[in-house]
């Protein structure tokens, strides 16, 4: 009993007016720190110095849980003056914090830790004080009705004294004297007992590091490519084995937004190298990626969630508007410019796979930023709105190396839903900030029997035009005539196709600008006109596909079918083929077979 007697003292400490003042400061700022994930450096630091230094831990205790509560309650003033700091004179100083190996962890890259941390500092001295100066008085008080054993006798009686007084001082209120407790002052203002705590932790957290930093290499990859997919992306397992900084992981799972039961990407097993030093600056550089098992189509046991609802893009403007574009940009009478939405049947999947690709194309790419202007105060209160206050990250505050950065990627036997074709994908340098790489983005797919190949190029430098090619080879044709919706009297069908394009893409204001001049040859073709059927051996066209990538504009030259049916028309038809042809033709050919 007198063991546990001990202990309680010990740990409660005194009441002296600096450990009233301490422990009000640091109970503040350990309720108004978000939470140990956010913020671990501050959680642990805080609470080292609640053991260390002889403080009251069960006064720190009660105001930490005040604390909490009127932090949630107060919660946008935190943010509010944490966008002050971040945005205005101090970033510098935070930017600084955020970029600095063990300090990153701080999480003043977070608006609320850093507006709570301040707001925290500020309230805990002023309370702090006001505590100290009320239990001044209650301690003279106390002191003189010491004297007054019948009214003293009914005060301490009261259970509110009773229980104040053991809390502060670890015993009974009637083993108090309140005389010699006035003139107390505090001998050892460290607690032994504390340091040897402390030094545990310490030790546990060595031993258990391995796991401190699976869980946080978890973090960042789910919070990022969450970000990137816009809907959940989890990892049934998650190994990390220091001795040879090498990182596995077993059922990668990146939910579908359009349908949150399916994952549109699962991997059996990842594996790649990881630099542990950059994790002291809370960044995970990964090398030698390797991806196997991939499937387009998995069923997911848990239903995934939204990380932000995908807004329609403006470039998805209605027909009149797109119509009166297409006659202002079209100067040559030779050359028809169309919508693609105008012409082809299924605009919806037309839509979904250039928002896909549009989704990786604003990740590789380079977003830095280096000031907040009023656009990205509008896109923070969206944050907010969307992700609540402790999510919103200032992320441009990042500098010298990336969040995320994967040095070589490689992804192999990727199955797509409802075909027999087996992609393998290489790309290099993949980044969330990739303008802080000084290094070229490089993404390469191509198909097992060698038919399909695509390559992309950015160079994230604005001088330089970013390069896209592809190449197809014998590629049945059915799927890409049923997407056209021909004008009646005209019918064109092929057996298969082949696809060249090297062409160049840039993105500036959120939109992505593409210019791409394609060579489409298609073999064995018929092409009906006003019931005049004509078969060609191949049938070359040159199309050049430009503007917004969720709504380009594609141009083709109405001659070269022309020229090419007249040649070969016979002769009691050439006049038919020559009066109609310019109304039968198809309007368009799309690209996203």
């Amino acid at each position: 009993m007198r063991f546990f007697k001990k202990i309680i003292a010990t740990i409660l400490g005194k009441a002296t007016s600096g450990q009233l003042f301490l422990g009000c400061l640091f109970g503040v700022i350990l309720g108004f720190i978000p939470g140990f994930s956010y913020s671990p450096l501050l959680s642990l630091l805080f609470i080292f110095l609640v053991l260390i230094l002889n403080v009251n831990i069960g006064f720190v205790v009660i105001v930490f849980v005040i604390s909490k509560i009127l932090s949630f309650i107060i919660e946008p003033v935190s943010f509010y003056i944490g966008q002050l700091m971040i945005d205005g004179v101090m970033q510098p100083l935070i930017k600084w914090f955020v970029n600095t190996p063990v300090l990153a962890f701080a999480g003043f890259d977070y608006y609320l830790v850093t507006g709570a941390f301040v707001l925290s500092v500020i309230l805990g001295i002023i309370f702090g004080i006001i505590l100290v100066k009320l239990f001044a008085q209650f301690r003279q008080k106390m002191a003189k009705l010491q004297s007054d054993t019948v009214q003293y006798q009914k005060v301490v009686s009261k259970f509110w004294v009773k229980l104040f007084c053991w809390i502060l001082f670890g015993k009974s209120v009637h083993k108090i004297d309140w005389n010699q407790l006035k003139d107390q002052r505090l001998k050892h203002p460290f607690r032994i007992s504390g340091i040897i705590i402390v030094l545990i932790i310490i030790g546990l957290l060595f031993l258990f590091q391995a796991f401190l930093q699976t869980q946080m290499v978890r973090n960042i990859l789910q919070t990022q490519l969450t970000k990137l997919n816009g809907a959940t992306v989890d990892f049934k397992h998650v190994k990390i084995d220091f001795t040879d900084a090498q990182l596995s992981i077993e059922g990668l799972g990146v939910a579908d937004p359009d349908n949150l039961t399916q994952d549109r990407f699962y991997a059996k097993e990842l594996t790649a190298k990881l630099n542990i030093k950059a994790l002291l600056t809370k960044r995970l550089v990964l090398s030698k990626v390797v991806v196997n098992g991939v499937s387009t189509s998995h069923q997911r046991k848990e239903k995934a969630v939204l990380y932000t609802k995908l807004e329609e893009s403006p470039a998805l403007i209605d027909q009149k508007s797109t119509e009166q574009k297409i006659e202002q940009r079209t100067q040559q009478k030779e050359v028809n410019t169309y919508s693609v939405e105008k012409y082809i049947k299924n605009t919806q999947k037309y839509r979904q796979y250039a928002n896909d690709l549009y989704r990786i194309i604003q990740f590789i790419s380079d977003k830095k930023q280096t000031s907040k202007g009023q656009e990205d105060r509008l896109e923070t209160k969206q944050q907010v709105q969307s992700y609540g206050y402790a999510n919103v990250q200032a992320q441009f505050l990042i500098d010298k190396t990336p969040i995320l950065t994967i040095q070589k990627l490689d992804v192999t036997g990727i199955q797509i839903k409802d075909s027999q074709r087996i992609f393998d994908l290489k790309a290099q340098n993949i980044a969330t900030e990739p303008g802080l790489l000084n290094a070229t983005t490089k993404i390469n797919l191509t198909d097992r029997q060698n038919n399909i190949r695509a390559y992309l190029v950015d160079y994230h430098q604005a001088e330089k035009v970013n390069q896209f090619s592809m190449h197809l080879t014998n590629i049945p044709a059915k799927s890409l005539f049923d997407d056209i919706q021909f004008h009646k009297g005209f019918a064109l069908d092929a057996n298969d196709m082949s696809l060249t394009t090297n062409g160049t893409w840039q993105m500036k204001n959120d939109e992505v600008n593409i210019n791409l001049p394609i060579d489409l040859k298609l073999n064995q073709v018929i092409i009906k006109v006003n019931n005049v059927t004509k078969e060609f051996e191949t049938l070359p066209l040159k199309i050049n596909i430009v503007g917004n990538l969720q709504n380009p504009l594609i141009q083709l030259s109405q001659s070269q079918l022309q020229d090419i049916l007249l040649q070969a028309g016979v002769s009691e038809v050439k006049s038919q083929i020559k009066d109609k042809l310019k109304d039968k033709i198809p309007k368009e050919l799309p690209f996203g077979f």
